[in-house]
């Protein structure tokens, strides 16, 4: 399992090498709001290449929002989804995923601690529903600050990032953990709404947060020592033109995985 945050979020099963599918980009960039919903029915959120499944209805239009804003992101940097993705927001995650275990009997998944992954073998993103992330004390969230729609949706935007950077992934082999949680995050990042961003990086800096000074701190080091400032630094290094050039290393296979900090 590939955690996004601790306890929060997870990339489940094997990384997958690049599909060779056709591409699909969103129609527009904002979804209209949808019709409210009281069971699982698919919505296409008004977008190509996504259908949310959604058992609350208050849960579409961030879900939504939040594939938009990732398919904006990527396409503005060359990338578009190369499979449809699958959103299923429910109140729990599919039981099979509270099942599985490791060899020595223990919970392979921390599924209570979670409120969203991706499964790549299935292209799949699962996200509890936003009454569940509503309920969780800031202290679960980015920094401290408490759930909201926008927060919710920025969580959306991170693990559909994950999608199109797997799926459109031309290295040899899987993308590295490290380097598709660098783009998923600093997509989360740049697509935040201003004013949450900016709650966002005044708590970065108070807590002495400063940017990567290069590639060389996308390391497993890094994420693991410091996930939160992973979060904003990705992105802060991202606005850096050397971060342009080190999106398109790692999206092409020729970012080397550096062991330090």
């Amino acid at each position: 399992m590939f955690i996004l945050m601790p306890v929060l979020c997870a990339i489940l099963s094997a990384v997958s090498p690049a599909a060779a599918l056709d591409g699909f980009a969103p129609d527009n960039d904002v979804p209209p709001v949808r019709a409210q919903r009281a069971e699982a029915r698919p919505d296409d959120c008004g977008l190509s290449g996504v259908t949310v499944f959604s058992e609350e209805p208050e849960s579409v239009a961030p879900a939504c929002s939040g594939f938009a804003r990732a398919a904006s992101f990527m396409r503005e940097r060359g990338y578009t989804s190369l499979k449809p993705l699958t959103i299923r927001v429910a109140a729990r995650f599919p039981e099979h995923y509270y099942q599985a275990v490791n060899p020595d009997g223990s919970p392979m998944y921390d599924m209570d601690n979670m409120y969203g992954f991706y499964e790549s073998d299935t292209a799949e993103v699962f996200m509890k529903t936003y009454a569940q992330f509503a309920k969780l004390p800031a202290d679960r969230m980015l920094y401290g600050i408490a759930p909201s729609r926008e927060l919710y949706a920025s969580y959306v935007a991170h693990e559909a990032a994950h999608h199109i950077s797997i799926l459109g992934y031309k290295g040899a082999g899987k993308i590295p953990r490290v380097q598709t949680e660098f783009i998923s995050y600093a997509a989360q990042m740049d697509t935040m709404e201003p004013g949450l961003r900016g709650e966002v990086l005044k708590l970065f800096s108070a807590d002495g947060g400063r940017p990567f000074p290069g590639e060389d701190s996308i390391s497993e080091m890094q994420y693991g020592f410091d996930p939160q400032g992973f979060t904003v630094k990705s992105w802060l290094f991202l606005k850096d033109p050397a971060g342009t050039d080190t999106m398109d290393k790692i999206m092409t296979g020729r970012l080397s995985e550096p062991t330090g900090f």
